[in-house]
């Protein structure tokens, strides 16, 4: 599949050229100084793409410490807010965790899923939280066991929204909890492959688009939420007129997913997948040009575009969002930009 991508910068995004710093895949202490003065503190947090638990889609997979434990390895998450832990991330409860009686719960997939609220330090590459965070450990059910055979012992959401937990990602020192990209390296077969999450990120000067977000108001701990869950972005489908749709951007989701009424006429197969070959292409809200173009097809985390003509119009972006751009997101302006 070929994207086609505008150059167009909108107002707003960020002149900022980064330069990686290299961490092992471990969770030893990252170097965060930047190289000279004035440059932006950044680390590198790599990720090992893994096949998704029930689906065809990849979770790009990074490794985090709470408490005293050992390396806790965990499904990077832009579509929730939050960390949750799967029944066998340890054997015996770490040193500096707290599972408390407090009940939660999550949906994943249309699923409700039900735990306690646990508290510990944070730390991911070596990086730790300024103070400890509250976290769901998760009950054990269908979902958690096959996520556990597949090796993921955790789900590390880093969305802006408000949610029930809060982002620990926010909860870093410095620079490096306002700013973070994203981005997936599948391999050919798109049986696997590695990704970089990193850390202190600003947009490129090559970015092609940067979509504000709405404020929710101020989270328990001081920093801003903002509705990622309703970004506005305008699509157009096959012949359908274009239309600007709430839409939210979603990591772990194996396929795009259209819902609404506006979308009644899509041309679809047996299962709700939009037939192959129906172009689709996304673009910000007043720009001349779409910045992502392509043929709807069959691959999950690729081309698989999933439709539901009911209820109120919104679109999941789906993964393949993360292998077509690197997504930086802005948690002190409330933004997410896209670089080819």
């Amino acid at each position: 599949m070929t994207f086609r991508a505008a150059r167009l910068i909108l107002a707003g995004a960020t002149a900022a050229a980064i330069a990686l710093v290299p961490v092992a895949a471990s969770a030893a202490p990252a170097p965060v100084a930047p190289a000279t003065p004035g440059e932006p503190v950044l680390v590198q947090v790599p990720l090992k793409l893994i096949k998704a638990p029930k689906t065809r889609g990849l979770y790009g997979m990074a490794l985090i410490t709470i408490g005293d434990s050992q390396p806790i390895r965990v499904a990077v998450d832009t579509g929730s807010v939050g960390l949750r832990l799967l029944p066998g991330a340890w054997k015996t409860t770490p040193a500096g965790v707290n599972i408390t009686k407090k009940k939660i719960s999550w949906v994943l997939d249309g699923q409700r899923l039900s735990g306690r609220v646990g508290t510990a330090p944070f730390a991911i590459s070596g990086v730790h939280a300024k103070f400890p965070i509250d976290f769901m450990w998760m009950d054990s059910n269908s979902w958690t066991k096959s996520a556990v055979k597949s090796g993921i012992q955790g789900v590390l959401g880093i969305g802006l929204s408000d949610q029930q937990l809060v982002n620990p990602l926010t909860l870093l020192p410095g620079a490096v909890s306002a700013h973070w990209s994203l981005r997936f390296y599948p391999n050919k077969l798109r049986t696997g492959g590695t990704g970089e999450l990193v850390l202190g990120a600003l947009p490129s000067a090559e970015a092609v688009a940067t979509i504000p977000l709405m404020s929710q108001g101020i989270s328990a701990t001081g920093g801003e939420y903002w509705n990622d869950k309703a970004a506005p972005v305008c699509w157009q489908f096959g012949d359908l007129d274009r239309t600007c749709v709430p839409t939210y951007f979603d990591s772990m989701a194996p396929f795009m997913f259209v819902k609404g009424g506006d979308f009644a006429g899509l041309p679809t197969g047996r299962i709700g997948l939009l037939d192959t070959g129906t172009p689709v292409s996304m673009g910000a809200p007043g720009a001349a040009f779409y910045l992502w173009n392509f043929d709807a097809g069959k691959v999950f985390g690729l081309n698989a575009v999933k439709v539901s003509p009911k209820g109120p119009n919104l679109i999941n972006a789906g993964s393949a969002m993360y292998s077509a751009f690197t997504v930086t997101y802005d948690a002190e302006r409330g933004s997410v930009t896209f670089t080819e």
